[in-house]
Parts: C-alpha cells; structure tokens; sequence
C-alpha cells in the first residue's frame, strides 16, 4: 500500500483521486451509451424505460460509494496508526458486507423493482421495459 503521509501533498491527493474520477466517467459513460444504443436500436419506448430507471440505478451506485467511503476512512485510520490487525479485520468485515449486501440488493431489487416503480408514478407505457431493465441490471455481475 501506498503512504500518502510522504512525498509530495499535490501528487499523492492527484494520484488517489484521478482512479476514483475515471470510474465515474466509465460509470456515466455506460449510462450514455446505453441510452444510445436502445434509443436507435429499440425505441423510444425503451430509452423512456432507461430513463425512469435512472434514479433506482443511482440511488444504489450512490449507496454503495458510501458504504466504500466509509470503509475507506476506517481503513486509512488503521493504516495511519499501523494497526495491521485492526486493518486486516477492517478489510474482511468490508469484503464480507459487501458481498452480503450485493446479495441483499440483488434479490430486493428484484422482487420489488415492479413496486418502487409504481411509486415513481412509471408510465404504463414504459413500465413493462423499465422493470425488464432493473431486473437485468440487479442480476448482472457489478463488472458487466
């Protein structure tokens, strides 16, 4: 692991955020072409589905950067104070909740997509798509 404690301030803060800034762009990035390519290939029906899937979509990628924020700054504390057993443990309970929560949000995702898209008021239209979509997107690998 790298100390960011040492060197240079500008480099060490450049070098830790600019991984976490091209994730976001990929992330956007998937998004967009996505929209492109069923907004030409399928129909406006479909890109509306994407659309009205949007925020469900966000609001469990915004979830999952705080949990992982969270862990980072437990983590950074025990790798600053040298604890390494304390850092260990950190590392597994994370990797555990995490694969534990994918599992979680996965299968609640996939029960109650239809629901939470009645809540978001989801046109008749588009409704059909748009829990077609969520259930592809809760039950593909996080790496697809």
């Amino acid at each position: 692991m790298k100390n960011l404690t040492e060197g240079s301030e500008a480099k060490g803060i450049i070098g830790f955020a600019v991984p976490m800034l091209i994730g976001n762009v990929f992330q956007q990035m998937y998004m967009m072409v996505d929209s492109i390519i069923v907004g030409r290939g399928v129909g406006k029906e479909a890109l509306a589905a994407v659309g009205a899937s949007f925020p469900i979509i966000f609001l469990m990628v915004s979830l999952i950067i705080g949990v992982t924020m969270g862990a980072s700054i437990m983590l950074s504390h025990y790798f600053g104070a040298k604890d390494t057993d304390k850092l260990k443990k950190t590392i597994d309970t994370t990797v555990i909740f995490l694969l534990i929560s994918a599992v979680l949000v996965t299968v609640l995702g996939l029960i109650f997509s239809g629901p939470v898209l009645k809540v978001l008021r989801t046109p008749d239209a588009v409704f059909p798509l748009a829990r077609q979509y969520l259930n592809v997107m809760f039950s593909r690998p996080a790496a697809a």
